[in-house]
């Protein structure tokens, strides 16, 4: 009976799939017979579309699109132009830094241990986790003032360390580093629900600059992008500097998991 009733959910959920007119969907008669003909068609179905070997074919073929697909804007039924044209010298500005970025990585004789060079980050985290901790269960206004002294001298610090580390890892900076993630979203998202050309040109033209800056590199494989790395990378640039008196746990979680991430 609850095999029967959980397949009628998934049939109800199924029916716009089929055509509206079709006299084999519709819902009168025996809801139970409709069932057992709904099976037989999702079978036909799948039968053809699941075949053995597709899921290993779109892999394969998803493989070989990464890195290679570029995005078009679009005005009504045709390209925008105009928002490729305006972001065009970004594009070749792009080529020339990534043609750079590969001479600057062929000088160097290797990488750098990342657990070494990350290693006062971390020790500087640390330590502002523990003022942090120290202020709240400090009782003595006076003490208390003081904890938040040193706690916003560290902070200048790991801004430091930041900018120190970032200059040492320069391959992992985005094009245009850094990059204010959240305000160009934020302004694309001002004019993307409306559909006159104006301001559709105006978001077609801040979500190509978007794709072209909010980017990342395949591993060889290409199974894996490290573009969130480098976003939180910029993101964090900005973020560091709005820290005031401690450290927040949004900030120290993403300097934390981007740390891990570079090392690995």
């Amino acid at each position: 009976m609850l095999k029967n009733l959980v397949s009628l959910i998934i049939l109800c959920l199924s029916l716009n799939a089929f055509s509206a007119s079709s006299s084999d969907f519709n819902w009168s008669g025996n809801l139970y017979k409709k069932i057992r003909k709904y099976k037989q068609k999702h079978q036909k179905f799948f039968k053809k579309v699941c075949t053995p070997g597709s899921e290993f074919k779109y892999y394969k073929l998803l493989r070989k699109y990464r890195g290679q697909g570029n995005y078009l804007p679009l005005l009504g039924d045709d390209i925008d132009r105009a928002a490729i044209q305006k972001n065009l010298k970004h594009l070749k500005n792009k080529v020339s830094y990534i043609k750079m970025t590969i001479k600057r990585v062929k000088k160097k004789k290797g990488f750098p241990k990342f657990k070494v060079i990350t290693k006062d980050i971390q020790k500087n985290m640390d330590e502002l986790l523990s003022l942090k901790k120290k202020y709240y269960i400090e009782v003595s206004d006076k003490k208390k003032l003081e904890i938040v002294s040193r706690s916003n001298k560290h902070l200048k610090l790991l801004v430091k360390q930041f900018d120190d580390l970032m200059n040492r890892v320069f391959f992992l900076k985005s094009f245009h580093y850094p990059n204010n993630h959240l305000k160009n979203r934020a302004e694309y998202e001002k004019y993307k629900d409306f559909d006159d050309n104006k301001r559709k040109r105006k978001a077609n033209s801040v979500f190509f600059y978007r794709k072209i800056v909010e980017d990342g590199t395949y591993n060889v494989g290409k199974k894996r992008s490290d573009l969130y790395t480098r976003s939180t990378l910029d993101t964090l640039y900005y973020k560091l500097r709005k820290q005031k008196n401690f450290i927040t746990e949004n900030v120290r979680y993403d300097l934390d998991w981007v740390l891990r991430n570079i090392e690995t």
